[in-house]
């Protein structure tokens, strides 16, 4: 078996998007001919150092406090010095210029070069984010001749992917530094995998090298639901469920100007739409990407409590329920930041519920539900409307969630399980040709 080194400093018990896409590595490459160990940070105190399993191993390294980061806890009293050393950090090629992660960087850079074997590895990962696992790999294949994968949830910034970016003279400067030292661990890699087809394009202006989509996606075994979609409905209320954060780049609007529209017209007698997880501080009023300035605000202006239920964060598991016990999956689309799946799409996959997308992105998502035949897209409130009338009526005379069916073997295709199948593919090929064995 091929054994491979994943940098990653998110990992379970972590409860975000980041932790699962890594786990699914640790759970499945050992399906594909891959001996996987994940370095990693702690996550709590309690954790073990390291943990062994049948599928591969996890290491967990503390950040290492040093002379520098201690002159920089100082600095950071000084407002303007230490804006000044952010940008030496930048300019040095620390773009997770916090102090913390600089200690996350040489905890783990430490442990590699004085307590792993590296000659034991035939390929080293890193996923993004942060920016020091990119560093880390270009540093260590440098040093031990050691290929390396860089593996991209996402792009620098949201604002970059925006249609309507307009960068100021900062941010300008930012995504310039940015672009060279991607453009330079990039061009050393064997090759990149990332999350969409739009956003490996923005990394194919930065390189020569060949890039590769590897989705996120959802674990089969976590959606073992207690409701089937074809059994009778026992839900008493017609449920929405919109899981997670909201964005500002979400077009949230048209479907609360629909829903309005619903309900004042048809005023059902059973009837919520939940956003689980949308009550969320944190946005910045007139961004134009990030978290939603003021989310609950926004959504009493079209919904009352009587209809709608807006809550803070929930644990996976939990979310997972709601999603299976749902009789509809909303999804405010993101019309103006091309390539955009958000994790949740996949996870209302794997709950084989309806998908609501409002409006069309006329992108990833608008294929994805296309193909897999996972729901419906309206692109107004009218047409809002009309969908919610229909699936309301069809459950109470039915009574059973009015899912229409999905192909499951493209709804599949997006499991973990088979993404990481992709990935490995593309690892165990690229090292042949490489001359690894």
């Amino acid at each position: 078996m091929k054994k491979v080194l994943v940098l990653s400093i998110f990992t379970l018990p972590s409860d975000v998007t980041a932790s699962y896409r890594t786990m699914a590595y640790l759970k499945h490459f050992s399906k594909n001919g891959i001996d996987p160990t994940i370095l990693t940070q702690f996550v709590t105190p309690k954790d073990s150092p390291t943990e062994v399993f049948k599928t591969g191993r996890i290491i967990r390294v503390p950040r290492k406090k040093t002379l520098t980061s201690a002159w920089l806890n100082l600095m950071e009293s000084l407002p303007l010095v230490n804006k000044v050393s952010i940008f030496i950090r930048w300019m040095l090629g620390y773009l997770d210029s916090y102090i913390h992660d600089m200690e996350t960087y040489q905890g783990m850079i430490d442990y590699c070069q004085n307590q792993l074997d590296l000659k034991e590895f035939d390929l080293i990962i890193g996923i993004f984010s942060p920016h020091h696992h990119l560093k880390l790999c270009y540093k260590l294949s440098k040093k031990y001749n050691i290929p390396y994968v860089l593996d991209f949830r996402d792009l620098w910034h949201n604002r970059i992917i925006h249609k309507n970016y307009a960068p100021s003279f900062v941010e300008r400067l930012q995504d310039a530094i940015t672009k060279y030292y991607w453009s330079k661990w990039l061009d050393s890699a064997l090759f990149f995998t990332i999350t969409s087809t739009e956003w490996m394009e923005k990394l194919k202006s930065l390189t020569a090298i060949n890039g590769y989509v590897i989705t996120n996606g959802f674990d089969r075994e976590e959606f073992k639901r207690s409701v089937n979609t074809n059994t009778v409905n026992t839900n008493k209320v017609f449920t929405i469920i919109h899981s997670g954060s909201l964005y500002e780049h979400q077009d949230l609007d048209t479907f609360l100007k629909g829903a309005k529209l619903f309900l004042d017209k048809e005023k059902p007698k059973h009837f919520m739409i939940k956003f689980v997880g949308g009550d969320r501080a944190g946005g910045i009023k007139e961004k134009v990407s990030g978290f939603m300035y003021e989310p609950v605000k926004r959504i009493r202006q079209y919904l009352s409590e009587e209809y709608c239920l807006v809550t803070h964060r929930i644990p996976k598991n939990e979310m997972i329920n709601e999603l299976t016990k749902s009789d509809l999956l909303l999804f405010p689309s993101f019309p103006d930041a091309p390539g955009t799946y958000a994790s949740k799409i996949f996870d209302y996959l794997g709950a084989m519920r309806p998908i609501l997308m409002v409006p069309d992105d006329n992108g990833v998502v608008s294929k994805l539900i296309k193909e897999t035949k996972s729901g419906f897209i309206a692109n107004s409130k009218e047409e809002v409307y009309k969908i919610l009338k229909i699936q309301y009526q069809t459950w109470l005379s039915e009574h059973k969630p009015p899912y229409r069916g999905g192909d499951i073997n493209q709804i599949n295709f997006y499991s973990r399980e088979n993404q990481v199948k992709i990935m490995s593919s593309l690892i165990q090929s690229h090292l042949s040709d490489s001359g690894i064995n």
